[in-house]
């Protein structure tokens, strides 16, 4: 009767875990990655999109405008718009952007032009969690390009805007982003900010 082998060598056993552990240690850090990648798709989205309607704005010779903290809800066909996770594109015709008059002046995607040209975060797994902290311009959380494609203070008039910042957390990795927007120019950069438990 010959020896059977039932088991491990001590030497086996050590160099299965020793590769378990180097697998362990290249694939866990690339998982984490992988949402701050989908935030970052989230910002450059943004940028995309600001880029977009200052190009339109100059191409189209009209005002364009990006509403922040504002989404659309689609029910039964009809649009309705509430303060939400992400923003609206629109072409400012009047005098007056609310959320009553919001419908009139709505875009739609040019993907798909059966839904209103607007980015909700909220439940998005592409866009990693991202949050749109807050948006800063002179016309508060509203940015608005002239036919020129410079940023403007008010949607009615001449005056150059002073750019503006949007601030996107996602808390869930640690990251905090500004997406800045240049006065004159509407030049767009997207800066990481330090969190300050991070300090």
């Amino acid at each position: 009767m010959g020896l059977k082998r039932r088991g491990l060598t001590l030497i086996e056993m050590i160099i299965t875990i020793a590769v378990l552990s180097i697998a362990v240690t290249l694939i866990v850090p690339s998982m984490n990655s992988t949402g701050v990648v989908r935030v970052q798709s989230a910002l450059r989205t943004i940028a995309s999109d600001i880029a977009t309607a200052q190009t339109e704005a100059m191409a189209y010779q009209v005002r364009r405008g990006i509403w922040f903290g504002v989404v659309p809800t689609q029910v039964s066909g009809e649009t309705t718009f509430t303060s939400g996770n992400g923003y609206v594109v629109v072409e400012p015709t009047g005098s007056e952007l609310t959320m009553a008059t919001l419908q009139d002046y709505m875009l739609y995607l040019p993907e798909d032009r059966t839904r209103p040209y607007a980015r909700r975060f909220d439940g998005d797994s592409a866009f990693g969690g991202a949050v749109i902290a807050g948006a800063t311009f002179d016309s508060g959380s509203a940015l608005y390009f002239d036919e020129l494609g410079g940023p403007l203070a008010a949607l009615n008039g001449t005056t150059p805007g002073a750019g503006g910042v949007i601030r996107v957390e996602a808390l869930k990795f640690g990251r905090i982003y500004e997406v800045r927007v240049e006065a004159m120019t509407g030049r767009v950069e997207i800066v990481r900010i330090e969190d300050e438990s991070e300090e």
